[in-house]
């Protein structure tokens, strides 16, 4: 049965993969419980996997070196949202094992163990780290403040958006009428990337300038508001 084939492929390699699943895509049945890459569900877990990794970007390296959070109840929307966005990504986690994915002849693989398998290979370790919520098990704002750091492990998830992306340009390739929608959606793509690059950079500057004697002291900006604050380092940057 090919559909219990095992795989190779690694994530370097998906892109030509996809190719030859595009040119060998046939009406293949998929189980009621496999969630095929191509579906409408496996696109809207695509998308809301990336809305997810964008939050963490900004929102992450915000919480490390700008945000003071002590105090603050579950009620309090960002906290709330954060515990949200936690368990979208367990949530997010455990749908993986269910997701078909093409093998070296660009069939589907649905078997449920090669899929669990393959998941282990690639993402499956960051994912399960990522998804702890290390800032509820641990008490003080020091430490509280350290422990957001693995949530960056999150941005390991930008290759798997990045290869959708590179999937999506075979796509358009294959179809004329879609290659300027991808233009465009590639250019809105890279200002993205851009900005949050600068803003982690730039959240991190402030965090290793924020003490006696450094840039922002010198440039009277350390006890300002938040947005300037926030510009003086994003300036920088």
């Amino acid at each position: 049965n090919r559909f219990s084939r095992r795989s190779n492929v690694s994530s370097y390699d998906r892109s030509s993969v996809f190719a030859k699943w595009q040119e060998s895509l046939t009406d293949e049945p998929v189980p009621w419980y496999i969630i095929s890459p191509r579906s409408t569900l496996g696109r809207l877990r695509e998308a809301l996997s990336s809305v997810l990794v964008l939050y963490v970007c900004i929102s992450a390296p915000l919480d490390v070196a700008f945000l003071d959070l002590r105090g603050l109840g579950f009620d309090h929307p960002y906290v709330a949202t954060n515990i949200a966005v936690d368990a979208l990504f367990i949530l997010d986690l455990a749908s993986a094992f269910f997701v078909a994915f093409p093998d070296d002849e660009g069939h589907l693989i649905t078997d449920l163990n090669d899929i669990a398998k393959n998941y282990a290979r690639t993402y499956l370790l960051a994912d399960a780290v990522a998804a702890i919520p290390f800032n509820l098990f641990l008490a003080t704002a020091q430490i509280s403040k350290v422990a957001r750091l693995p949530r960056l492990v999150r941005l390991v998830k930008v290759a798997r958006i990045y290869q959708r992306a590179t999937e999506t340009s075979h796509e358009s390739k294959a179809n004329p009428a879609l290659r300027a929608l991808y233009t465009l959606l590639a250019a809105f793509k890279l200002g993205i990337v851009l900005f949050v690059v600068c803003h982690i950079i730039a959240c991190f500057w402030w965090l290793v300038g924020d003490c006696d004697g450094c840039w922002t002291e010198a440039d009277n900006v350390r006890d300002e508001d938040f947005g300037t604050r926030y510009l003086a380092a994003f300036y920088w940057t």
